[in-house]
């Protein structure tokens, strides 16, 4: 992969340092999180963007205890020996097959955090951390498969024109890796502070991922790429084919694979529009709100909506 730096100066695995029950640092607390994943024994692993890592347990949480005694916390900064203090982490993410949970920043780091079953122990810890690498040109969001086998990166490149959009299993080995396009507001006279957003979301299956970014040409697009090859199925269009404008970056595919939704706005209103996996659109309902910020869209399992 042309712009992943795996590391050489950390062979292998180093230890890590754990701050058990910490209560001092408010960068721990659970509910301050900037992300958050479960874990096989129905605990919480959140991730602050300071790279603060800590772990409760579910009766935690409904006792209201979490804030001042998480079962553990970590400086993953401190452990990798990193001094990029302007560095901001936005995802974590628990994967059981290896039994880790893997961590990335704005900046391009992967941080890979050994959790065999006993750190979930009230007692116990996790007690390795690897950098596994980093994206010199940082990284811009990321999702799990459904059934955790495959990463799916957005990342920046030295071409500011372009971006790149990588599959990795969870050995953090590349898959497969494509070429998109990236709009550059150079004069900023699009006036939209969205268009360096880009969102994903996948087919219930992990056969097909949508990727709802904004290409060269200004105009933000939702593609669909197979799993294993990130081979362009399609692209959401109106039915004579035109581009769908004027949407936003949120979009949900609803878990049984039927649609994919997203929000369309206008100056004077926003609708909830929804997309066919061959990317056509149809079917809409209206807001009854002017234009707003919409960040999150969630479908039902069982239906079409």
């Amino acid at each position: 992969m042309r712009n992943l730096i795996h590391l050489t100066s950390y062979p292998g695995r180093i230890p890590i340092n754990i701050h058990q029950n910490q209560e001092d640092d408010p960068d721990t607390a659970l509910l301050h999180g900037f992300d958050i994943s479960h874990v096989p024994d129905g605990g919480f692993i959140t991730l602050t963007n300071r790279g603060c890592l800590t772990y409760a347990v579910k009766d935690d949480i409904e006792n209201a205890s979490v804030v001042q005694k998480p079962r553990w916390t970590l400086d993953i900064m401190q452990n990798i020996e990193s001094n990029d203090n302007d560095d901001s982490f936005f995802f974590c993410s628990f994967a059981d097959e290896v039994e880790a949970v893997f961590c990335l920043s704005r900046r391009g780091k992967v941080v890979r955090v050994d959790l065999p079953m006993d750190s979930f122990d009230e007692n116990s810890a996790p007690n390795t951390v690897e950098l596994v690498g980093e994206f010199e040109y940082g990284i811009n969001c990321a999702s799990w498969s459904p059934d955790f086998e495959v990463l799916l990166l957005h990342v920046n490149t030295e071409d500011v024109h372009a971006a790149a959009l990588l599959a990795m299993n969870n050995r953090m080995d590349v898959m497969a890796e494509i070429s998109l396009e990236k709009f550059v507001d150079v004069d900023g006279v699009s006036g939209d502070l969205s268009v360096d957003s880009v969102s994903l979301t996948w087919k219930g299956d992990a056969s097909k991922v949508a990727v709802s970014s904004v290409d060269e040409d200004g105009i933000r697009r939702i593609k669909i790429f197979d799993k294993d090859s990130l081979t362009l199925k399609s692209i959401g269009r109106m039915e004579n084919g035109s581009d769908v404008k004027n949407l936003n970056d949120t979009i949900a595919w609803c878990p049984n694979g039927s649609i994919i939704a997203s929000v369309q706005s206008s100056k004077r209103s926003s609708q909830i529009i929804f997309f066919e996996s061959c990317g056509l659109r149809h079917r809409e309902f209206k807001l009854n709100v002017r234009r707003f910020s919409l960040s999150k869209i969630i479908l039902c399992c069982d239906s079409d909506t």
